[in-house]
């Protein structure tokens, strides 16, 4: 008879093959337990933890028992521990716990937009009035509604204006998005806005990411120029990552239809522009014969192709997905280097190492989870399906394919979206097999070749594809945003026909018959708005029962609550 020692140890026998996968999910669960804390935690329990660690990774060490690969996930889940908790207090600034009014000063070291439209700049070098340095925060975010965002991409340009500051606010919702914890790891200690007139002036560029900031909006500044207004905002977020220029109504156009992920800067933009550094050096190498005789073409390339790529990721912004793509990359081009073949998974493990090691904190934001989510998806069906009898000769159709990774990818991310954001697309893979062909073989190309003819001023033959791509996409999100409200008004009125239920089954009396007791319906909808908010249940940490006013809008995990 099989006990449940013997099956634990056969799995974890089976696991060992495979025990670098796990690492990284040791290493988030770490992670989550400090986060989830609502307070800091004593000493004491940073002393448990160090001495469960250290205790732990001598029973791997030593391989005591057959449990050792469990004592290394644990010696790792108490690193990821150690690791956000250093990150916490390494990063540490003055925050302004009151309400502040007066004159504010500042370097712009960041520009983007907020929901509401408005420009957002980030502040660095601050000063307030009449309020001393050592309490002045180190950054602030202003919104800024009149002012236009080119005026505000002045290089290192000093801002000066009067408004309003105050403490970075917590999550609007419980489990919600936690933004004063975003602050903190970001060094903002204020957010405010102005309704003042502002003045910029320019300021000398010192530091390595400060002029790298300079030069991405520098060239920002000259992708908008050679495409069309409307497609202006989108084809600096696809190259250079800045979305300063994006209108309200396409944000919601792209959200409302799941193709908010074309400007995120990730695999795809990642692996064309290694891939054509990395072809073309290594046809030039090839032209001269003495280098094809001395040297190895292809490992040159691929050095080449890694600096390259280092490049576009510090100019891009470095967000999550670019991270991500740029590290699985470097593996890639790596193992060409040292003549090595380089596994899916196990870079996207490594991946996972890197940036949570690096950013500790990116593990709760809905980036790294999509990311990630998304990108193990696609490797594990698209290794596995070679193995489906029949299948392999179908998948190799670019249709089959392309509409295999968007029902793959849709279905990864749905339960994240609708975590972070309260909806799910309704129409999302519809949308992707219209836009990601256009993307991958009009837009994407085109921005590369426009970022290596930009060197020789002749930008413009690159950039007219990106202007044509833009518009066909955005054509086909305003069209599937245009759908999903209609689809918004069938949820609606749905969602209102089981409140009027529950109503009347509630009137009934407290017995079996009672639906709020019941466990199927509770937190079916969540709304924010305050004349559907129920305190009570708010204290108690339970959601309020009513209609959403965007596509399907619920906290999945508490569709089939208590």
């Amino acid at each position: 008879m099989l006990t449940l020692k013997n099956f634990l140890r056969r799995e974890l026998e089976k696991q060992r093959v495979v025990l670098f996968y796990w690492l990284p999910v040791a290493l988030a669960c770490g992670i989550g337990c400090y986060l989830s804390l609502r307070q800091e935690p004593a000493p004491n329990l940073f002393i448990a933890m160090a001495l469960l660690g250290g205790i732990s990774y001598l029973g791997y060490h030593f391989q005591i028992c057959s449990l050792a690969p469990f004592f290394l996930l644990l010696a790792v889940f108490c690193l990821g521990f150690f690791a956000v908790a250093g990150k916490a207090h390494y990063v540490a600034a003055p925050t302004l716990t009151y309400r502040f009014y007066g004159e504010i000063e500042g370097r712009i070291i960041g520009v983007d937009r907020a929901r509401s439209g408005a420009v957002r700049v980030t502040l660095d070098q601050v000063e307030l009035e009449n309020i001393s340095k050592s309490n002045t925060p180190h950054k602030v975010r202003l919104s800024i509604s009149d002012a236009p965002a080119a005026q505000l991409l002045t290089p290192q340009g000093r801002l000066k204006t009067k408004g309003f500051l105050m403490s970075p606010p917590g999550p609007s919702e419980p489990g919600g998005f936690d933004f004063r914890r975003y602050a903190w790891f970001r060094g903002l200690g204020a957010v405010g806005y102005t309704r003042e007139g502002v003045q910029i002036t320019s300021g000398p560029s010192s530091g390595i990411f400060t002029r790298l900031f300079d030069k991405r909006m520098a060239l920002s500044a000259r992708i908008k120029a050679g495409v069309s207004q409307v497609a202006s905002g989108p084809a600096a977020a696809i190259i250079t990552g800045d979305r300063s220029s994006l209108t309200r109504a396409q944000l919601q156009d792209l959200r409302r239809s799941n193709l908010a992920h074309l400007l995120a800067i990730s695999g795809l933009h990642v692996a064309l522009l290694t891939g054509v550094v990395f072809g073309f050096f290594r046809r030039l190498c090839l032209l001269n014969t003495n280098a094809f005789l001395h040297f190895n073409a292809k490992k040159i390339a691929a050095g080449l192709a890694i600096l390259i790529g280092l490049y576009y990721l510090l100019i891009s912004g470095a967000a999550v997905s670019t991270q991500r793509a740029f590290i699985m990359v470097s593996i890639v081009m790596l193992g060409v280097f040292f003549d090595r073949r380089a596994l899916s998974l196990h870079s996207i493990a490594l991946a996972a190492l890197v940036i949570l090691a690096w950013r500790p904190e990116d593990v709760s934001s809905a980036g790294f989870q999509m990311s990630f989510a998304a990108t193990i998806a696609l490797v594990t069906v698209f290794q596995r399906t070679p193995a489906l009898p029949g299948f392999s000769r179908w998948r190799q159709l670019p249709v089959i394919s392309l509409v295999l990774s968007s029902l793959v990818a849709g279905l990864a991310t749905a339960p994240f979206s609708a975590a972070h954001f309260n909806q799910v697309s309704h129409y999302g893979l519809l949308a992707n097999i219209l836009s990601l062909p256009v993307m991958g073989f009009l837009v994407a190309p085109s921005a590369v070749l426009a970022m290596m003819l930009m060197l020789f001023g002749a930008e413009a033959v690159g950039l007219w594809g990106v202007d044509l791509g833009c518009g066909a996409f955005f054509r086909a999100a305003s069209k599937r945003g245009n759908l999903c409200d209609r689809a918004r008004c069938v949820d609606l009125t749905f969602i209102q026909c089981i409140m009027r239920l529950d109503h009347f089954m509630a009137r009934l009396g407290e017995g079996v018959w009672s639906f709020r007791r019941c466990r199927g319906f509770n937190g079916l909808a969540w709304k924010r708005s305050a004349r559907y908010f129920d305190r009570r249940r708010w204290r108690a940490g339970r959601p309020s029962f009513a209609g959403g006013t965007g596509t399907f809008q619920a906290k999945w995990w508490n569709v089939f609550g208590p």
